[in-house]
Parts: structure tokens; sequence; C-alpha cells
């Protein structure tokens, strides 16, 4: 996505290619949208194994940051939200985040394996995604 905002800049694409591009990634996201499940799996820390859902959480939620700068480069905020494959993603996207934030312990307990940690740049990437969001305007929480 950041490739084709970047072409688009050049003028190697032309807005509708650039949309059309668009497009045709959040469609493969949708396609991958199970991974947010694997988000909330239990995890596999307590055991030595390195954790792969930050980096998976992080890719996500700066692909879907990427979609919506990319969309809202051409298409107004409401014919963004209008888009009920990113709007569907968005909502799922976000679920999941505050299923991360709620159903951790405050302490980690020696037990607590249920959700990811919140320590890392995937919540930078969520950040990320809640200002991008956001910025659509009030639609946007309806």
């Amino acid at each position: 996505l950041e490739a084709i905002m970047k072409q688009e800049d050049q003028s190697i694409l032309s807005p509708q290619d650039a949309i059309r591009c668009t497009d045709d990634c959040v469609s493969s996201l949708k396609k991958s949208e199970d991974l947010l499940k694997v988000l909330m799996h239990p995890s596999p820390e307590s055991s030595g194994h390195v954790d792969p859902r930050p980096p998976v959480g992080e890719s996500w939620f700066y692909s879907l940051t990427s979609a919506i700068k990319s969309y809202a480069k051409h298409i107004a905020p409401p014919a963004i939200l209008g888009n009920t494959t990113l709007s569907d993603m968005l909502g799922q996207s976000f679920v999941t985040i505050l299923q991360m934030l709620y159903t951790r312990s405050p302490e980690k307990e020696a037990g607590d394996k249920m959700c990811m940690s919140v320590d890392g740049p995937q919540t930078l990437a969520t950040l990320a995604l809640f200002e991008a969001a956001l910025s659509l305007g009030p639609e946007m929480v309806n």
C-alpha cells in the first residue's frame, strides 16, 4: 500500500488506478482476516518460545492504516467507510484491540497467557490505526 501511494505521488499511477490497487489490497487483507484470532490465541511465551503475535499484529494494524491513508487521498471519509469490507475489518480489528487490552491482567502473572504483551511496536501500530480511523470523522463511531 505504501508503494501504491509512492507511485501515485510520482504520477506513475492515476488516482483511479491507485483506488483500484488499494481495493485489491483490501480484498487480499480480508482473506487474511482470520489472523486476528491468532492475536487472541493463548501465548507460548511461558514455554520459552518467541511469541510471533506482536509482529503479526503490527503488520495487520499498519496495513489497515495504510489502506485508510491511501483511500483518503481520493475519497471523502463517508465514502471510505461505505467500503463495507474495510469497515468490517476495522470493526473486527478494534474489537481485537479492546480484547487485547481488557483480557490481560494488570500485573503479569506466571499463568497469564491469554493475550500478547502490549509492550512493543504492535501498540504503536494500534495507535496509528486509531488515529487514521478517527481522522475520518464522526461517521467512524457510528
